[in-house]
């Protein structure tokens, strides 16, 4: 069977000596994995082309659930300096989605953020912790986990401008009367979710936003990713 399809590569590991372990995440197919051969060989004709997050033109042939791959061709490629940039925060997002995805379980929603968060990946040029901020603010939404940050999930008080706190459990803030365990969060970090959760990359793109407020939201969605989706995210602690 012959597949032709358009993936975002996402995992790689040596398989042999001269080949390769690839995994996609395909467009109309989820994720799906296969076999570069003779990648590793200087002649490769596909070997430069397979870089994380390239989207790209793939065809395999699978035969008794074991794919082959055949041609790939380049839609789109993070430049090398984009690469040496932000390396922790491109293995981060392939490690992310490796962990998430299922196997030959088409995921339509999470492609479609995905094909729109690298657009603006490659049109700015931001640092490692704000990329992780705004790409786990959004992922975690799409995946049904998005933090309610519009009043307290206990008492429903809408005013949080005094100190709040934040607990995965909840799903968002509570305010200083009802606990007082927690992250603590400044309302400039209340800020910056709403506008990483309303999605408009233009308003997104011209944010100037401080290290410190930077750090206490990457710890909120450090503390969700653990809570909600249970996965051990090593990546995750080389995000600075």
């Amino acid at each position: 069977m012959n597949i032709n399809t358009t993936a975002v590569l996402i995992k790689s590991f040596k398989y042999r000596e001269a080949d390769k372990l690839y995994t996609f995440f395909a467009k109309d197919l989820g994720k799906i994995s296969a076999v570069g051969k003779s990648v590793l060989k200087t002649k490769s004709k596909v070997g430069p082309s397979l870089e994380f997050l390239n989207t790209l033109l793939v065809s395999i042939y699978k035969k008794n659930g074991f794919g082959i791959i055949k041609e790939v061709k380049i839609v789109q490629a993070v430049p090398t300096e984009k690469k040496e940039r932000n390396f922790n925060f491109i293995h981060y997002v392939c490690d992310f989605l490796n962990k998430t995805l299922e196997e030959d379980n088409p995921a339509n929603d999470i492609y479609i953020f995905l094909e729109k968060f690298i657009k603006f990946f490659l049109k700015t040029n931001e640092s490692d912790v704000f990329y992780y901020c705004v790409f786990t603010t959004q992922i975690l939404s799409v995946l049904g986990f998005m933090i309610n940050i519009n009043h307290c999930s206990n008492c429903q008080e809408k005013d949080l401008s005094n100190l709040v706190y934040v607990t995965p459990a909840f799903d968002g803030f509570l305010c200083n009367k009802c606990t007082s365990n927690g992250i603590r969060i400044s309302p400039n970090a209340i800020k910056f979710l709403k506008v990483l959760q309303n999605g408009n990359y233009q308003i997104i793109s011209k944010l100037s936003v401080p290290t410190e407020c930077l750090n206490e939201v990457k710890s909120i969605l450090i503390s969700s990713v653990h809570s909600h989706l249970q996965i051990n995210l090593k990546s995750q602690g080389f995000i600075n």
